[in-house]
């Protein structure tokens, strides 16, 4: 995971009508690109200054490192809560977004879960309830807190 700033952003069509984004971040290690097939609409959401968090695996390509199609978060949308990745499937095509969307509304569906320990260890120990676990992590704003500096999008785009 790499919290970095959108440094440039080239859109470029390729042979078939397909597309390929290359945005550079940089933070104060050094300098990543990453490059998106088929995603035209991330020209539009990686504006040049917006800061993001990006998640994948680091691979060297001619002498830099790289992440292909990954997982991406502006700061202040996700962060600052737990953000599940699902293991994907090729043959379903679906991804952690759409999967997240099925288990948040079957949690929903579900209601208040019976709890296994008794009240009394919940307490001592400062634990949370089992439906506040399965449920997840309470996202910052939700707590009292205020948005992060630099959750707001900048308008540049490439």
């Amino acid at each position: 995971m790499v919290t970095a700033t959108v440094q440039t952003c080239l859109h470029s069509p390729h042979e078939g009508g397909k597309t390929m984004v290359q945005i550079v971040v940089e933070d104060a290690t050094g300098r990543l690109n990453l490059v998106f097939f088929n995603q035209p609409w991330r020209a539009r959401q990686l504006a040049v200054g917006s800061e993001v968090v990006v998640f994948g695996r680091t691979e060297m390509y001619r002498d830099a490192r790289q992440m292909t199609n990954p997982v991406v978060d502006l700061v202040g949308d996700q962060t600052g809560r737990l953000v599940p990745v699902y293991p994907q499937s090729g043959k379903a095509k679906i991804g952690s977004t759409e999967i997240a969307g099925y288990v948040a509304e079957a949690l929903e569906r579900t209601g208040r879960l019976a709890e296994v320990l008794p009240s009394q260890f919940i307490d001592e120990l400062g634990l949370v309830g089992r439906t506040e676990a399965f449920r997840g992590y309470t996202p910052p704003r939700a707590r009292g807190r205020k948005t992060p500096p630099g959750a707001a999008s900048p308008s540049t785009s490439c």
